[in-house]
């Protein structure tokens, strides 16, 4: 009797799976993140160190198989490849084509696209001062992640924030923005998307466990 049952646990949990993350959260460091998106679909994580450092990415242009739109609070600037600084994973990461700090500012905001809807979204902020719980947002739509203020990491000259989400949905783009108040500059790396787990792989473990649920009926 207690085999049938754990059996039938199984057979929910695969089915939850099946229907999707029937969760919408907030992270604020990479490892629980990491350990939520275990159960979805392949991730893919734009490091941009496939580019040239000082490559321009132009309004609704593409790296790492994300869109970006970049929308500056003061002026008018692109987003640029950069490697001035040091950062989450060597050597390059994503920053402006300011001519003095290759960063981002206070009020400024990225809208990232991606060609396939994904469940779950993380990346790396990198900052040269402190910051306060609440200066980043992370905007999916249907749900909102805001920072913690509590380092990831210390890196040559400045610190690093984590920031993630995982929808109730499938989403295709999300903004991440730094309050206007905050007043220092930063950059992101590392960002890593997930999708929905693949309903064929899900399928045969729903379909194995139904039949083994079956024979023990059956003994």
């Amino acid at each position: 009797m207690v085999g049938k049952l754990k059996c039938l646990a199984l057979l929910l949990a695969v089915a939850s799976l099946l229907a999707g993350p029937a969760f919408a959260d907030a992270f604020t460091d990479s490892a629980s993140f990491q350990a939520a998106i275990a159960g979805l679909g392949t991730a893919s994580t734009a490091t941009f160190d496939d580019l040239a450092a000082g490559t321009i990415i132009s309004e609704g242009g593409t790296a790492d198989g994300i869109t970006f739109h970049y929308s500056p609070a003061v002026g008018t600037a692109n987003l640029a490849i950069s490697n001035l600084f040091d950062t989450t994973s060597s050597p390059n990461y994503l920053g402006s084509d300011d001519p003095t700090t290759g960063a981002f500012f206070a009020g400024d905001s990225i809208t990232m696209s991606f060609a396939s809807p994904i469940r779950a979204l993380g990346m790396f902020i990198i900052l040269a001062s402190d910051s306060a719980a609440g200066d980043f947002t992370l905007d999916i739509g249907s749900a909102q992640a805001s920072s913690s203020g509590v380092v990831q990491q210390t890196l040559l000259g400045g610190q690093v924030l984590f920031l993630g989400i995982t929808g109730q949905t499938d989403f295709s783009s999300a903004t991440i923005s730094l309050d206007s108040h905050a007043g220092y500059i930063w950059n992101v790396d590392d960002i890593v998307s997930a999708p929905t787990p693949e309903p064929g792989t899900l399928t045969l473990m729903a379909t194995g466990l139904a039949l083994f649920l079956r024979r023990i009926r059956k003994s």
